[in-house]
């Protein structure tokens, strides 16, 4: 057995293995293109037929370059989730890239093999795919072999440097041999899959016991730093990005019937509404909910037959949908507008607000939620007219003007009103948006406008806002792409500027 030459080669095929994993957990398909094609070149330079390995200041150099890309890929990476782990992973995939065109000695081997695994490691909190979940268990068993190559090649040449030194000067030591004795070969080999085969059911063991969830690692180990898995937020920084890209959880299950009949999502969609936010900073570029809607939020007790918002004509047909949202570091429940009455036995206390129709736990939980919610509607099974003949009956007793509401928004009015009259003259829709039948029309069109990929692009990289700039006047008018906050604020901001709340 070559002990050099074999570890040499699953040296490289760690490496270019680890690199293949972190792009793919970060879904990164052009820095796999650059990367590793890099490595894979870096066998033929180094360790081809006329390889020669670069020099160490030109290593040096390219060090001192890694680290450049560091500082810049921090910056260019803050306004995405994560930001840390992408851009150490890109760090640690260079130095290692850069070790593999050196002269290479023991102490730099090791360097490779720490980097490899700490890149690995920072994958593995990327990704919960299957795909990556394939390449890691590859991964492991190329660095077993791996290391127990470097541990025999290591005591082979300190055996021999021993040696050496005990021999006379005139006299050159053999390069030792690292096994010795009969059937070495398949000892070595049978204790690497032994120590590999352990290792996987131990692995598989963990897994059946602790299935990993994109819920369960970020819920539990990275929440505080990046936030929960929740499909809305209480806080909306138009100027970032909206969270990891590649949450694939359930939010939560929805059944709806009407008059005891489920209804199945192939016949009907239903909009959910979250979180009400009235208040913007232009400063940070943030929605909020004001504290002038929170002082009207009220204590109510579900008691054992749940509480009643507001009572519904009898005339009106009514749904119910039973809801289980799953765990959730927000307060906001997930409500269908208008909601009338609303109980649970997973809680009992929540708080509501009458002028904003918010549902809210009094407490952060994150565990799951399980409550059913009722909700008329009119006989076209539509739930956004059902809201129309509540505006009498809120107003009687509301303590805030319904054009008072949400009036923080206070850019760019005069530039959205002409994009937003231009967009709706030409689908051929003029006239007051107050008039009856008029502002769902005009609605739609204009989130026709906004959904057309011809017009708008959507992307969850949100590079660094211009600092001279209000992000969403940039979405709308120079960049044209952005993710789905950006998309939802537009709506908002075009159809109050022409006098819809």
């Amino acid at each position: 057995m070559n002990i050099p030459l074999t570890f040499r080669k699953l040296v490289f095929a760690q490496v270019l293995l680890g690199i293949v994993s972190f792009c793919v957990a970060e879904e990164n398909m052009d820095m796999l293109l650059v990367a590793g094609t890099m490595g894979m070149l870096a066998w033929y330079v180094v360790e081809g037929p006329r390889g020669k390995p670069l020099p160490r200041w030109a290593i040096n150099l390219g060090s001192l370059a890694a680290v450049l890309y560091l500082i810049v890929d921090l910056k260019w990476q803050s306004g995405r989730p994560r930001s840390v782990l992408l851009a150490m992973g890109h760090f640690t995939m260079w130095l290692q890239i850069l070790e593999l065109y050196s002269k290479k000695t023991n102490r730099d081997y090791g360097l490779i093999l720490v980097l490899s695994l700490l890149q690995m490691v920072g994958a593995s909190v990327l990704s919960v795919s299957m795909v990556f979940g394939l390449l890691l268990a590859i991964y492991c068993v190329v660095s077993l072999f791996t290391v127990l190559m470097f541990q025999l090649k290591a005591t082979s040449e300190h055996v021999t440097s021993m040696n050496q030194k005990a021999a006379p000067d005139t006299v050159q030591v053999p390069q030792q041999k690292p096994i010795v004795g009969r059937g070495h070969q398949w000892h070595f080999r049978a204790t690497s899959w032994s120590i590999g085969l352990v290792c996987f059911f131990i692995a598989v063991a963990v897994f059946l016991s602790l299935p990993r969830s994109s819920r369960h690692s970020e819920n539990r180990a990275l929440a505080r730093v990046f936030g929960g898995t929740v499909g809305f937020a209480e806080l909306v920084h138009l100027g970032s990005s909206p969270g990891p890209a590649n949450r694939h959880d359930a939010v939560l299950n929805l059944k709806v019937s009407v008059d005891g009949k489920n209804i199945g999502s192939e016949n009907q969609s239903w909009l959910l509404r979250g979180a009400s936010l009235d208040r913007y900073d232009p400063n940070r570029h943030i929605w909020s909910r004001s504290e002038h809607i929170r002082r009207l939020d009220r204590d109510i007790d579900l008691g054992d037959d749940g509480f009643r918002a507001f009572r519904v004509p009898r005339d009106m047909p009514v749904l119910k949908a039973e809801v289980t949202m799953r765990q959730s570091a927000a307060r906001v429940l997930f409500t269908i507008h208008p909601t009338s009455h609303i109980e649970s036995q997973s809680f009992r206390m929540l708080k509501y607000n009458r002028e904003d129709q918010q549902f809210m736990s009094l407490e952060r939980s994150k565990s799951t939620r399980q409550y059913t919610i009722t909700s008329p509607i009119d006989r076209s099974m539509n739930p956004a007219k059902s809201g129309q003949w509540l505006s009498d009956v809120f107003a009687r007793s509301s303590r805030v003007r319904p054009y008072d509401y949400a009036q923080g928004w206070r850019v760019g009015t005069q530039e959205i009103r002409d994009l937003t009259t231009k967009v709706l003259n030409d689908a051929r829709l003029t006239g007051d948006p107050l008039d009856e039948g008029k502002a769902e029309v005009m609605v739609a069109a204009l989130a026709r406008y906004l959904s057309n990929t011809n017009n708008f692009k959507y992307s969850l990289d949100n590079p660094e806002p211009s600092p001279d700039q209000e992000p969403l006047i940039e979405f709308l008018f120079d960049r044209r792409k952005g993710h789905c906050e950006l998309f939802a604020a537009s709506l908002a901001a075009m159809t109050r500027s022409i006098g819809l709340r």
